[in-house]
């Protein structure tokens, strides 16, 4: 159990590191291009209200300044 337990951690780790999730295929292996390469990763980024709530709570202290 232990080792099933290790092994959906390293691919949870894996695939969504950095917010940047691979894919993966049915058999849960990451894909690869025709050439071997792994397939680009997708950043879905925060959702909208998320963003929201935040600027909501900060107000203006992580508003860039116009140039």
């Amino acid at each position: 159990m232990m080792d099933e337990w290790n092994q959906l951690a390293q691919l949870i780790i894996v695939k969504y590191n950095d917010m940047a999730v691979k894919r993966t295929d049915e058999n849960g292996k990451f894909e690869k291009t025709p050439g071997g390469n792994p397939r680009p990763v997708v950043r879905p980024g925060y959702p909208e209200s998320f963003k929201r709530q935040i600027v909501n709570q900060t107000g203006s202290r992580y508003l860039m300044p116009q140039q």
